[in-house]
C-alpha cells in the first residue's frame, strides 16, 4: 500500500470527514464503540480544531484518507489546556473500515512517535475507554503500557473508565 503520513492540511479536511462517518458507520454497532456517532463524535468540526491548533494528522492513499490522528500537548480532546511539559497526547485515532487490520494504525502510531520525539517530547500518552479493546490490543502492540485508570468526565455517555497508556520517546 503506498501511503503518505503527514500533517493535515485545510484541503484534507473533506477526505477526514468522510474517514470519521464510514468509522463511525462501522463501528455504530459494535460493543467497544466509545459511543463514536455520525453527526455526534467525531464531526468536521474536531478536526477543524485540531488542524487549528497545528495538531491534526492524516495517513492518504491517493484522494482517500485511510487514517488520522490528532496530537496536542493537552490531555483533554475536549480544549486545549497544555498538560506536562516533555509530553504530547494522541486523540482520535480513526482508521478507514476499508483499510482496517492492513497496519494504518502502527504506521501512524510509529509517525506520532518520530513527530513527538522531533518535537523534544519525552512521553506519549493516549486515553482508551476500557471496552475499546480492538484499540488497546493496537496500543499495546505499538509499544504502549498502560499506566493509569481514570475516570475522565464521560459517564454521561455510557463511558465510565478509561486507561492511560503511554510511550516512552527517550530511548
Amino acid at each position: 500500500m503506498n501511503m503518505i503520513i503527514r500533517k493535515a492540511a485545510s484541503w484534507d479536511l473533506d477526505a477526514v470527514e468522510a474517514l470519521y462517518g464510514a468509522m463511525c458507520d462501522y463501528m455504530a454497532d459494535k460493543p467497544f464503540n466509545p459511543n463514536f456517532r455520525r453527526g455526534g463524535f467525531p464531526t468536521r468540526e474536531d478536526a477543524e480544531k485540531y488542524l487549528a491548533a497545528d495538531g491534526l494528522y492524516v495517513a492518504r492513499t491517493g484522494k482517500e484518507a485511510a487514517g488520522s490522528f490528532a496530537m496536542t500537548a493537552s490531555p483533554s480532546a475536549e480544549d486545549d489546556r497544555p498538560g506536562e511539559d516533555g509530553v504530547l497526547y494522541i486523540h482520535m485515532v480513526a482508521v478507514h473500515p476499508d483499510h482496517l487490520r492492513k497496519g494504518v494504525a502502527s504506521l501512524m502510531l510509529d509517525y506520532a512517535g518520530r513527530e513527538a520525539a522531533d518535537q523534544g517530547a519525552r512521553l506519549l500518552r493516549i486515553y482508551v475507554w476500557e471496552n475499546n479493546t480492538p484499540a488497546i490490543r493496537t496500543y499495546e502492540k505499538n509499544g504502549f503500557v498502560r499506566v493509569g485508570r481514570e475516570d475522565i468526565g464521560l459517564g454521561e455517555f455510557g463511558l465510565d473508565w478509561f486507561y492511560l497508556y503511554e510511550k516512552r520517546l527517550d530511548g
